[in-house]
């Protein structure tokens, strides 16, 4: 009897490990697929900004 509850309690503690396993992922994934579709490294612009070299066309 000793042994089919050491091989339950190991057979638990893999499920534990599987299921820990996919929500860590599944909450990473998440929170990644979030950030993504913020963009945080666009600088600044002011409104009516329409002079400079940064707005000419490259050909003319």
């Amino acid at each position: 009897m000793a042994k089919d509850d050491e091989d339950q309690k190991l057979w638990l503690l893999a499920l534990r490990l599987v299921l820990g396993a996919i929500v860590i992922i599944v909450v990473i994934g998440s929170l990644l697929y979030i950030l993504s579709h913020f963009d945080f490294y666009e600088p600044p612009t002011a409104p009516g900004d329409s002079w400079g070299i940064a707005k000419d066309p490259p050909i003319r």
